[in-house]
């Protein structure tokens, strides 16, 4: 069996960066090389820039764009003419699955034109045109592909789209460290800074429990970054930069537990799976999948949607919490994740799917 897995090419594919897709592609593909069996190969293609080893196919020199808002995710003729090189590739070679994991219409498109097995997972909202610009370009055929949501909570945001089956993202739990003590003294927060992120709610809590807070990411809204740095005193609320590897586990790890007040609905949230690898737990508002990931009193608190106050007490509660209780959560978030959000499980529900596809 031959697989193609196509990737975004906004950032490189990586273990860590400014993409969440790139790392779930970067995931995907270093799990499936550990599983798949030796008459089987696996191609991944992606920007040159990219950190896979040992070998992929370069789509284009370098990564398009810093991040993946929906201000930045325009396809350019370049961009689309190296995905058509991309997808001449793939069918001159003859590969039996070719699995997209992006959010550019014309290889997707030009995947089921040319008869090919093509599998989608779907990891955007419909804030961009990606999804519909697939329902204008294929028609009827959109059928022909078979789509992969991230989370059942996801499915209501495309209700008209017949989803094959659900795969969870999976975390690579062996590049975060879990750590089960009690004498954590901050809170963190990590994400692309933009509003409907939660980053102001987050700096909130944080001032409203005089609790400090630690947050990373890139900037895509630059306003609101200082609007925040403005705000709140630098004490209290501390922007650490862009966290790479190290700096991302060292910022989880080192929590009391992870704000995740969100102001929209997201698909999954592989950052709080991340935060809880390292045995940190969540308070969140109950929007996306955060129900599907967070387990209420036991991993972490959920809160009704935009109540500040609720997300207050909640916090309360972590900070207040005996040891003894707070060492207990802690284990059961690592658990939850090795349970039910590990990268190899993730993996291997992928080469199953691929496989049966074929059958």
């Amino acid at each position: 069996m031959k697989i193609a897995l196509i990737g975004s090419i906004t950032s490189p594919t990586a273990p860590s960066g400014k993409g969440g897709t790139s790392v779930f592609n970067y995931t995907l593909t270093s799990e499936l090389r550990r599983i798949i069996a030796p008459n089987d190969k696996l191609v991944i293609f992606a920007s040159k820039n990219s950190k896979i080893k040992p070998k992929f196919y370069p789509i284009c020199k370098e990564s398009t764009l810093e991040g993946d808002s929906k201000t930045v995710l325009k396809e350019s003729a370049a961009e689309n003419a190296s995905f058509f090189k991309a997808m001449q590739y793939i069918k001159k070679n003859g590969f039996d699955v070719v699995h997209h994991s992006h959010f550019n219409f014309l290889p997707v498109a030009l995947s089921v034109s040319m008869g090919l097995k093509t599998l989608l997972t779907v990891h955007v909202n419909r804030d961009i045109d990606f999804i519909d610009n697939l329902k204008v370009a294929l028609g009827e055929d959109l059928k022909k592909i078979l789509f992969v949501s991230i989370s059942l909570s996801h499915r209501k945001v495309h209700s008209d789209i017949n989803f094959f089956t659900n795969i969870y993202n999976g975390v690579n739990l062996k590049m975060f460290k879990y750590d089960y003590s009690s004498n954590k003294k901050y809170f963190c927060w990590l994400g692309r800074i933009i509003p409907y992120k939660g980053l102001k709610e987050a700096a909130e809590i944080a001032m409203r429990t005089k609790t400090k807070l630690k947050f990373a990411g890139p900037i895509q809204d630059k306003d609101y970054f200082l609007e925040i740095k403005k705000k709140y005193p630098t004490k209290l609320v501390e922007y650490i930069g862009v966290a790479n590897a190290k700096k991302r586990q060292n910022l989880l790890e080192g929590a009391k537990a992870f704000l995740f007040p969100l102001k929209w609905e997201e698909p999954f949230g592989l950052v709080i799976a991340e935060a809880m690898a390292c045995g940190t737990p969540i308070i969140a508002f109950k929007r996306g999948a955060v129900e599907e990931i967070v387990q209420d009193n036991k991993t972490g608190f959920i809160c009704p949607a935009d109540n500040l106050s609720s997300l207050t007490e909640a916090a309360k509660k972590i900070i207040n919490m005996p040891d003894i209780d707070y060492v207990t959560m802690r284990k059961n978030c690592r658990q939850r994740v090795e349970n039910d959000f590990s990268a190899h499980q993730m993996a291997q529900n992928y080469y199953a799917l691929y496989k049966d596809i074929l059958d």
